[in-house]
């Protein structure tokens, strides 16, 4: 299927990935980065809540340029974020407030936390966590993988 990007006009053709995924490329096959996109949609890095630049790797994934965190210091993304003090203290408060998996209702833990998104995990709220036991959680992210790749979760 042969298109045109709709944020900078360049003549694109879209190739169906063997993750099930679709990507855009240019004509001399070279995977399509769209710098206008980006601009107009600004992201907010996952792990510091800044709005920043995200580059998009060979592989076709989006990471965000390099930046500070709100300590002045070079944020290490997501990894940094899970291992903070912060985390550790709303994760066990979201843990303690259930008591239960939300999915199954079982009340023997131990209990994990499941992101419903990734979109802004720093200001996240209690409500965009659920608690869940270690079996619910694994089929929580496997439907998440499955929805990332387009296939239906029920």
């Amino acid at each position: 299927m042969t298109s045109k990007c709709k944020w900078c006009g360049v003549p694109i053709k879209w190739v169906k990935q063997a993750s099930g995924k679709w990507r855009a490329f240019t004509p001399g096959n070279k995977p399509h980065v769209c710098d206008q996109y980006f601009k107009a949609h600004p992201r907010k890095c996952v792990a510091c809540g800044h709005v920043v630049t995200f580059k998009q790797l060979p592989s076709g994934k989006h990471v965000p340029e390099p930046h500070d965190n709100e300590h002045g210091e070079p944020c290490q993304g997501y990894r940094e974020y899970l291992e903070s003090e912060k985390w550790k203290k709303k994760t066990t408060a979201v843990k303690e407030e259930a008591g239960r998996c939300q999915w199954c209702g079982t009340t023997d833990g131990p209990f994990e936390t499941h992101h419903e998104d990734y979109l802004e995990l720093n200001g996240q709220g209690k409500t965009r966590l659920l608690v869940l036991c270690h079996l619910c959680h694994a089929i929580a992210d496997k439907c998440r993988e499955m929805r990332n790749h387009g296939l239906p979760t029920r």
